[in-house]
Parts: structure tokens; C-alpha cells; sequence
């Protein structure tokens, strides 16, 4: 799994090697964050603004009255439960999936695509700790914000939400014009970093499980000659899964298709575009 200080790194590194083409129509940055900080209403959102180059939030707004933490205490490593840090403010079971969507994010934001700051973004949906210690869910929308002279971004905006989203899993949303290519590539490096790919028929049949068709069913409307065929395609994923679970020292047993179903949703394998 992608360990935050490695997410650090190749952040610089990718963000410098750009291929994508970024847009601002932003005159004035300071002034149009201070416009955005006005229009916050309520108690329920904050902003953060992550640096490039200090690897740091440089601005912070309204986090207290949300979640209890003092600016000091909400920092880029506290919010990724880096193992150095006392405060870890992520939910232990959300922070791997975090961390590797913001890396695949990356990737995505430096390929040959066009990005306007503050308009096309990048939303999360995952749980976190309140100072109190309670659970509660946030929607973090992330907008790249800041840009040198020739074009090149050199901060991020985020937007975090408190939510009442009734989601389970980790959930990523791509909000641009190249919302459809994008989360196909999504899929492939998401896959690629896991080191676990599901066939198309595999995919099919997933997808046929999610609507809890039974075996029988799926074999006619697949044009699959036996169900002992869709037995056996299920058996190569759980074989897979189990693999994963090896892999990574997770005590887990999978021993049904819904079973994998619902680690490839976890995984950010499903559904497919």
C-alpha cells in the first residue's frame, strides 16, 4: 500500500513532470480566498490550502468550530495518521483508501487533460475523528487553486463538508468534462497499484451479482454454456481476493461472490466505466 511520506514524494515528482495544461482566471488569489471563506455558512465546512512546495496547509479556516481541532493539531500528517504523528485523525480503516485516491489523483491531474483552478475538482467522501472522538462523515472537494506565472500549480484548495452522505465505502468523484476517461484511468492505475485485475467477464459478472441475480441466471443472460462455468470464473476472483489478503496480512476469508462484490467495492474496483 502507498504509505503517506512515499505519497510526498512522488506528488513533487509527478507534479513536476506535467503533461495536462492548467487554466486560472484568477486575478487576485488571496482575495478570492477570503471571498470563499466569507461564503461559508454554518458550522458544517473548512477550508484547508496545501502548499506544493512547504508540503504543508498554509491557510486554514473554520476547522475548530467543525471539528474541535486547533490549527496546530490539523496538519498534513495528522490528517493521513502518519506513524510519527500522536494525532491521527482519519478513520483507521478509510486512511489506506484515502491516501491512494489523492495518489492516483495526482497522476491523473498530470496526464494530457485541461484543468481550470476552482472549477474542475476532485471529491472524497470518508469518515474521520472528531476531537470528542466521534465518527463523522466529510465530503472533501479538492480544486487546484494557486499557479506560477507559466502555468504551473503550486497549491490545492480543499473543501470539506461534514455530511450526512449515507456511503460505506471510501468514495471517489472526478467533477470535469473529462469526467468519463478519466475514471476509466482511474480504474487501470487504481488495479495497477493493488496489483489485482478482474477479467471483463469477471467485471460482468460482479456487476450481475450487484443486482443479485443468481448463477443461473447470469450463465443466459452472459451466453455462459453451464453455471458451473460462472462457478468457476467467481472461484478465480475469490482466488484473487484471497491472494490480496495474503499479500497484504489481512485475516479475512472470502467465501462468496458478494464477498468479493463488496471487497471490490471497498477497493475502489467497482463499478465499472
Amino acid at each position: 500500500m502507498i504509505l503517506f511520506d512515499k505519497l510526498l514524494k512522488e506528488r513533487e515528482i509527478i507534479l513536476f513532470n506535467t503533461k495536462a495544461k492548467y487554466i486560472s482566471s484568477i486575478d487576485n488569489y488571496d482575495k478570492k480566498l477570503e471571498q470563499i471563506k466569507n461564503g461559508l455558512i454554518g458550522n458544517n465546512k473548512f477550508i484547508t490550502e496545501y502548499n506544493f512546495i512547504e508540503k504543508e496547509f498554509t491557510n486554514k479556516f473554520n476547522i475548530k468550530e467543525c471539528l474541535g481541532y486547533s490549527n496546530e493539531e490539523f496538519t498534513i500528517r495528522n490528517t493521513n495518521n502518519n506513524y510519527t504523528c500522536n494525532t491521527k485523525i482519519i478513520h483507521e480503516d478509510d486512511v489506506k483508501h484515502k491516501i491512494r485516491y489523492d495518489h492516483i489523483t495526482y497522476m491523473l491531474i498530470t496526464k494530457a487533460y485541461s484543468f481550470e483552478a476552482l472549477k474542475d475538482y476532485y471529491k472524497l467522501i470518508f469518515r474521520i475523528r472528531h476531537k470528542n472522538g466521534s465518527i463523522i462523515k466529510v465530503e472533501r472537494s479538492v480544486f487546484l487553486f494557486r499557479m506560477t506565472p507559466d502555468g504551473m500549480p503550486f497549491s490545492q484548495l480543499d473543501v470539506w463538508e461534514v455530511s450526512q452522505n449515507n456511503t460505506t465505502y471510501v468514495t471517489p468523484s472526478y467533477y470535469t468534462p473529462n469526467y468519463q476517461t478519466i475514471m476509466k484511468d482511474f480504474y487501470k492505475l487504481n488495479s495497477e497499484i493493488l496489483k489485482i485485475k478482474f477479467t471483463n467477464k469477471e467485471k460482468e459478472i460482479l456487476s450481475l451479482k450487484d443486482k443479485q441475480l443468481h448463477n443461473k441466471e447470469i450463465a443466459n443472460l452472459l451466453n455462459i454454456n453451464s453455471v458451473r462455468t460462472v462457478e468457476k470464473h467467481i472461484e478465480n476472483m475469490k482466488i484473487k481476493v484471497e491472494n490480496f489478503y495474503m499479500k497484504e496480512n489481512i485475516k479475512k476469508e472470502i467465501n462468496s461472490a458478494y464477498e468479493v462484490l463488496n471487497f471490490a467495492k471497498e477497493y475502489g474496483l467497482y463499478p465499472y466505466y
